[in-house]
């Protein structure tokens, strides 16, 4: 008995399977009943659960389930497993992990219910407040919650992440189309003998490789230079005696670009501006 009403076992017969058979039901269920507008009302049913759900009952819950668990703030009966990126619900006494969906670009997003309405909201918004302890409607529209390893969960103005995203659409773009040129180079060598093309490209990108070796080791640029110069040398000679095996021009030279450093840097040292065979 309970001040919404009260539940009991009912051993009465529950009818009939509708097989050949007509094999009965197993006998007794739960009976709940309560008094609506001075009217006595029941529901049966074998779960317990909902029984108690309709008198308005919430089984106590289980804090040894809910461990680890961060409660959502403005959703009650919802949890947040931050380090693992799920969201669980906890209604009736029964876990359930929030399956989600995402949209045409890869965003997660959840269903939440909350004043027995259903919305849908970010994923990365909702473990964004489930990490600040806040109510994740509170975030402005104009914020977007991104996520990375360095730096967890972060927000950042929706117009400078549209800026980025198509920068880095940008740059996938310039890639390809590299890619594209340096095939169709080497396509051309391949098929016609001619190097002297694939020659002058590898000659183009000399200024780009001597600054990339200054700031990758942090060297002077003579060396820098002197590197490049042996990387390069590698490279044509691979080509021309079939040892080069990649399709990828600027990828086998940054290899060969390391390698031709490692080398140097083993045969020489460097004193200023004077370099010294040891």
């Amino acid at each position: 008995m309970s001040a919404n009403g009260c539940i009991y076992w009912d051993e009465s017969s529950r009818g009939y399977h509708t097989n050949s058979g007509r094999t009965p039901y197993v006998r007794g269920r739960w009976v709940g009943e309560k008094t609506i507008n001075g009217k006595r009302v029941r529901m049966r049913s074998t779960d317990y659960e909902k029984v108690m759900h309709f008198l308005g009952i919430e089984p106590e819950k289980d804090t040894t389930i809910l461990n680890g668990l961060t409660p959502l703030k403005g959703f009650p009966n919802y949890y947040a497993d931050i380090a693992n990126g799920e969201i669980y619900s906890y209604i009736h006494g029964k876990v359930r992990k929030l399956k989600g969906h995402e949209d045409g670009g890869g965003m997660r997003s959840v269903y939440l219910s909350r004043d027995k309405k259903k919305v849908v909201r970010s994923l990365n918004r909702v473990l964004f407040a489930a990490v600040r302890g806040i109510d994740v409607d509170i975030i402005p529209d104009d914020l977007i919650v991104q996520c990375s390893e360095e730096k967890g969960y972060y927000v950042e103005l929706k117009s400078n992440a549209q800026i980025q995203r198509k920068k880095s659409q940008t740059g996938i773009a310039v890639m390809i189309e590299r890619n594209m040129k340096e095939s169709e180079l080497l396509l051309g060598y391949y098929s016609k003998g001619d190097i002297i093309r694939v020659m002058e490209y590898v000659l183009s990108l000399s200024e780009d490789m001597v600054k990339e070796v200054q700031k990758r080791y942090d060297c002077l640029q003579e060396r820098a230079r002197f590197v490049t110069d042996l990387a390069i040398d590698e490279f044509l000679a691979s080509l021309k005696d079939g040892t080069m095996v990649s399709t990828n021009i600027t990828r086998a030279l940054k290899t060969m670009l390391h390698a031709a450093y490692k080398r140097e840097r083993s045969m020489y040292e460097y004193n200023d501006n004077i370099r010294v065979k040891k």
